[in-house]
């Protein structure tokens, strides 16, 4: 741990001798996650266990995962250049960058029915302690079969969502309340 918080105080002090930053610039750690000891959580299906992670030392969200360690940098790498590319700004080396949250304005006209949502159609999950946010999917939360959600909510809520194939939550939720105000 030590390692590593030299290795951010180095790469902070060394941001302030150049004004545009590389992913080479940052405190970029490189893990590898034993399988065997580390398997998925149960209830989440045929998930295959991913041994390497890479990401930058307090930016929380810009990581990676990976089957080699070379993989997991290359998807860093391609996740820090999508940032770069939608932001006008990078955060300096080495700082803490704050989490982002993502947007909940479409959800949140919802919220009493994301509740009821989550209690009924998924499984195994506290309504209480879940965040869902405008890109949230069906499919972010622990399923064996699509069909069988989709038919699942169905029943729960007399109205078909089978099209809506990106399993948006936002999209099920509209189509549940408009048809409830049908």
């Amino acid at each position: 741990m030590l390692k590593v918080k030299l290795k951010s105080y180095i790469k902070y002090l060394l941001s302030f001798l150049k004004r545009h930053w590389d992913l080479e610039d940052y405190p970029v750690i490189v893990r590898y996650q034993d399988p065997e000891k580390h398997p998925p959580p149960a209830g989440i299906g045929q998930v295959e266990p991913i041994p390497w992670f890479a990401s930058i030392d307090k930016w929380f969200q810009m990581f990676a995962p990976g089957e080699t360690r070379e993989e997991a940098l290359e998807n860093l790498r391609h996740n820090f250049e999508n940032y770069k590319q939608k932001h006008n700004t990078l955060p300096r080396p080495g700082t803490l960058v704050e989490l982002e949250m993502a947007p909940t304005q479409q959800v949140d006209r919802f919220a009493d029915l994301a509740h009821d949502f989550i209690s009924k159609i998924v499984e195994g999950v506290n309504p209480n302690f879940v965040f869902i946010s405008d890109s949230s999917r069906l499919w972010d939360f622990p399923y064996e079969d699509t069909a069988e959600q989709f038919d699942k909510i169905k029943q729960v809520y007399g109205v078909d969502v089978s099209d809506i194939t990106d399993g948006n939550l936002a999209k099920i939720f509209d189509r549940i309340r408009q048809h409830q105000s049908a």
